[in-house]
């Protein structure tokens, strides 16, 4: 599985990511290549592997990334050989990724390895402190492309909101123990019945193109509950289409209908 998390600057995607890798011995972080300088506490191959723009453009030319492109005005890149022998390997890939090249490696290697899509969402507000208490220095650039960047929210598999690094984290590793990544099996529709109209309803609309704004989905610790528009997820797996799951962390446990679910899935 190839697990991409995006989100702005400052959003916690590389904290989270380290944190990940640190609990798991089948995770592998495939580092980018940047022509941006390296900062202070940086070194090569920490956190990126640093290369001039003439050498970025050569290795352009040869065909070594698997997927790049430019972000705050500097290329990034991420190297073809090394994920390749991952997948080979069977490991689990996890990279954090601008929204183009997001999307841009998911229709490269979707038919070899399943790619799971994970937005992490901060406002804007907070993502300005973050970036003040971390020294940024090109606080107007980053801010600036945040408007983009959340423009591709619905695209996303999932959209987690990252105020609580712990809470976050019991959701991405939750979501990372589900190998098979069959959402029926632990999303379950709750307090109302299905409409079968609906379904088939919102199906045809997914398979004429339409886009949806995220269904929300509580998580307890546990579980994950479905909290709205169930006849919208249910046709979003039987369309095979993207429906964005932004999940939230809750006590509070939901009465499940699991087999309401699956039988429906049945018919």
């Amino acid at each position: 599985m190839f697990i991409v998390l995006s989100g702005s600057s400052a959003s916690g995607k590389n904290t989270l990511i380290n944190e990940l890798i640190k609990n798991s011995n089948n995770l592998k972080y495939i580092n980018t290549f940047t022509t941006r300088e390296m900062r202070e506490g940086e070194s090569q191959g920490n956190p990126y592997y640093f290369i001039s723009v003439s050498d970025f453009q050569d290795k352009i030319k040869n065909g070594d990334f698997l997927e790049y492109e430019i972000i705050h005005n500097d290329f990034r890149g991420v190297d073809k050989k090394i994920c390749e022998d991952y997948i080979s390997q069977n490991f689990d890939i996890i990279k954090d990724m601008g929204v183009n090249g997001t999307f841009n490696i998911k229709e490269k290697i979707n038919d070899i390895c399943k790619v799971l899509t994970i937005f992490i969402y901060v406002d804007k507000r907070t993502l300005k402190k973050r970036l003040i208490n971390r020294g940024e220095k090109q606080i107007k650039l980053r801010l600036k492309r945040v408007k983009l960047e959340n423009s591709y929210i619905n695209k996303y598999d999932y959209l987690i909101e990252n105020y609580n690094k712990e809470n976050t984290l019991q959701i991405l590793t939750k979501l990372l123990e589900n190998k098979n990544f069959s959402e029926e099996e632990f999303i379950f529709p709750v307090k109302n019945k299905i409409n079968s109209k609906k379904v088939q309803k919102y199906v045809s609309m997914f398979l004429r193109g339409k886009t949806f704004k995220p269904v929300k989905v509580s998580f307890n610790g546990t579980k994950f509950f479905l909290l709205n528009k169930n006849e919208l997820f249910l046709a979003s797996l039987i369309a095979n289409k993207t429906l964005t799951k932004k999940i939230s962390y809750k006590n509070k446990t939901y009465v499940s209908f699991e087999n309401l679910f699956k039988d429906y899935l049945k018919k």
